[in-house]
């Protein structure tokens, strides 16, 4: 049952955040540039930000490259099994659900996706304390209550009920209404633009499931035509690079060509004392 955390509610490497000698210094009066070590573990409260936010963009220019190439929006889609059979199955079981899970948004005429994997929900009398609080619904805000441990129970398992389940970022746009009673499929959001798309992968990775004491595990994964399609393919250097620096744009981060990577905005130096 408990097989799963979030990012970032587990622990740092023991060398995580500890200073290391990164090159000479640029700054007058100083010989060395002195940096910090990282763990890059999913599980880490010090680098779970930046795993995020490197999936975010991988994700996001992946769904606006597909978006260019159709001419059509993406979706947002929550699916799962009937909540009553969440506390009898193993998850040997709930792979064999999401499979059929799987064949069932098919139907529906889903052609391609991402999907995130959800294991947990926060109980609601805890989402009601939380608002008391000022912790908001929507965007992240319950979870960032659940991250700061703002009611002090001192687990996050205190949180939160079993309720695996699966969100899709999805195409095309329309879907045909579901008539299994058996499997809830329910579009509630229109992704009509960049900022739509990059908000939204934030929100699903913030509380997406990780295995405890395994970073191999990839809760997010491409579906039917996403997986394995190449926007390289079907879209020339300048369109894939104008999608990637919009992206990088919309998470206040930059992107850099050479590298085709992302990096924070390096900040203003400090004006000289006259």
């Amino acid at each position: 049952k408990w097989s799963f955390t979030l990012p970032g509610m587990g622990f740092a490497a023991d060398y995580c955040m500890k200073p290391k000698v990164s090159g000479l210094s640029v700054d007058p009066g100083k010989a060395l540039r002195i940096s910090r070590l990282k763990c890059n573990r999913t599980q880490c409260p010090n680098c779970y930000e930046w795993w995020i936010s490197e999936r975010v963009f991988d994700i996001a220019v992946k769904i606006e490259a597909y978006a260019f190439h159709t001419g059509d929006r993406p979706s947002a889609i929550t699916c799962s099994e009937h909540p009553d059979t969440y506390k009898e199955q193993s998850w040997g079981d709930y792979n064999r659900s999401f499979r059929r899970l799987y064949r069932r948004v098919k139907r529906l005429g889903i052609q391609a996706a991402y999907r995130a994997f959800h294991p947990y929900r926060i109980r609601e009398q805890c989402k009601h304390e939380l608002s008391s609080l000022g912790y908001a619904k929507g965007s992240s805000g319950y979870w960032k209550g659940v991250r700061d441990d703002a009611l002090e129970y001192g687990s996050l398992h205190d949180y939160v009920k079993l309720a695996p389940h699966l969100h899709l970022i999805a195409f095309p746009s329309y879907i045909e209404p579901n008539d299994d009673s058996g499997i809830f499929v329910k579009k509630y959001g229109n992704l009509s633009s960049v900022n739509d798309v990059v908000a939204h992968c934030r929100y699903l990775l913030s509380h997406c499931g990780v295995l405890s004491d395994d970073d191999s595990n990839e809760p997010t994964q491409p579906i039917g035509v996403l997986y394995g399609w190449n926007p390289e393919a079907y879209l020339t250097p300048e369109e894939l690079h104008s999608i990637k620096v919009r992206v990088a744009d919309a998470m206040g981060l930059v992107y850099d060509v050479g590298s085709d990577q992302i990096s924070m905005i390096p900040e203003e130096p400090e004006a000289p004392e006259e």
